[in-house]
């Protein structure tokens, strides 16, 4: 008779960063911490071969970029794969533990270093050769798209949408791509206003 397993997937949210998390973190316009938890009859499994994802609700208010990060019992921080789906943060997992999804102001160490009127002015990143960022509107419908290549002398790329609605703009996403076009490093996406702010 095959052998009843028992699986329990805990995920418990909305909790604020503590200051030692803060502390690890910087400075942040919004978050809130994630702690997801598997037993199997009883014990807990920390580690696991491949990912997971996980989806919990997130409402994001306050401008800027968002970030999902594995905040290690060490005191140390590990950045997390993060998208944005139907008021939801999407993270995807290596391992079950404590994670904090935040929004941080223009974050340098994200990629992404100021929004302007139609333009984006992104970090360059070691070994990306193409920036590409896409615009979206509030719904989800993507308005534009640029791209550029880095210039050698130069920290930072930016990225100019020349016909884009900018002021139907919700959000935009980068992508920092080699020579083949793949990507080098996770894609960012920023809220470009605040949905509480009225323009």
């Amino acid at each position: 008779m095959p052998q009843r397993i028992h699986l329990q997937l805990h995920v418990s949210t909305g909790d604020a960063l503590s200051s030692d998390q803060t502390e690890i973190i910087g400075d942040i316009e919004q978050g809130m911490v994630l702690d997801v938890s598997l037993t199997a009859n009883g014990t807990e499994i920390h580690s696991f071969n491949g990912k997971a994802t996980v989806s919990v609700p997130f409402t994001w208010t306050q401008q800027g970029v968002l970030q999902a990060w594995y905040l290690a019992d060490d005191g140390t921080k590990e950045p997390v794969e993060v998208a944005y789906r139907d008021g939801n943060a999407v993270l995807t997992l290596k391992h079950f533990s404590t994670y904090a999804i935040v929004v941080k102001a223009n974050d340098s160490d994200s990629g992404i270093v100021s929004m302007g009127e139609n333009e984006v002015t992104v970090q360059k990143q070691a070994d990306a050769v193409y920036y590409a960022a896409a615009l979206y509107a509030e719904d989800g419908r993507f308005l534009a798209y640029a791209a550029s290549e880095a210039a050698e002398d130069e920290e930072t790329v930016t990225l100019k949408w020349a016909n884009a609605d900018w002021s139907k703009a919700a959000k935009v996403k980068v992508f920092f791509l080699d020579a083949d076009r793949k990507p080098v490093a996770e894609a960012v996406t920023a809220l470009i206003k605040g949905k509480s702010r009225k323009n």
